[in-house]
C-alpha cells in the first residue's frame, strides 16, 4: 500500500510539473519571463516544504494516539519494557519497531503488528489528507491560471 500511495504521488507529480510551470510562464509577457520563473520555483518550494509540514503533522497527530492505544492493549507490554522506551516508541516509527526487539519473545509478533497498523493507518490519513491538497490546488489552478497572457483588446 505505501509504494502504490507513493507511485500515484510521483505520477501526479511528473504529470503535472511541466503544466504548470507552461501556464505560468505562458500566462506572462516575455520581459517578466526572469521574475515568472523565479515566482514559480519559489512557489513550489514553498508548497513542497508546507505540504510535508502539513502532511508529517497529520501523520504525527494520528500515529501518537493509534501506538499509544495498541501497545497498550497488549497485555503486560508496557510494563514489561525498560523505562522511557514506551515514550520513545510515541515519538518514532523507527523507535516503536524497535520495541518489538525488546519485547518479550512471545509478544514479538502481536507488537509488530500492532506497530505496522498504526503505521498504515496514520500514513493512509496523512495520504488522503496530501490528496485532498492536491485536489485543492488543481482546482485553483484551474479556476485562475490562464494558458496565456490575455490580450490587450480585451
Amino acid at each position: 500500500p505505501v509504494i502504490i500511495s507513493m507511485v500515484f504521488m510521483a505520477n501526479g507529480l511528473s504529470l503535472v510539473t511541466s503544466p504548470s510551470t507552461d501556464a505560468v510562464m505562458g500566462s506572462l509577457p516575455v520581459d517578466k519571463a526572469g521574475v515568472g520563473s523565479a515566482v514559480n520555483d519559489i512557489s513550489r518550494e514553498v508548497g513542497g516544504t508546507l505540504g510535508v509540514a502539513v502532511v508529517g503533522s497529520v501523520f504525527v497527530s494520528l500515529w501518537t494516539p493509534a501506538i499509544t492505544s495498541k501497545f497498550e492493549a497488549i497485555p503486560g507490554l508496557v510494563k514489561a519494557l525498560p523505562d522511557g522506551v514506551f515514550d520513545m516508541a510515541r515519538e518514532s516509527v523507527g523507535a516503536a519497531y524497535a520495541v518489538v526487539g525488546r519485547s518479550p519473545a512471545p509478544a514479538q509478533p502481536v507488537v509488530q503488528k500492532a506497530v505496522s497498523d498504526a503505521f498504515m493507518s496514520g500514513f493512509g490519513n496523512a495520504t488522503l489528507v496530501a490528496a485532498g491538497m492536491a485536489l485543492f490546488g488543481a482546482v485553483c489552478a484551474w479556476l485562475f491560471l490562464p494558458a496565456r497572457p490575455k490580450d490587450a483588446d480585451n
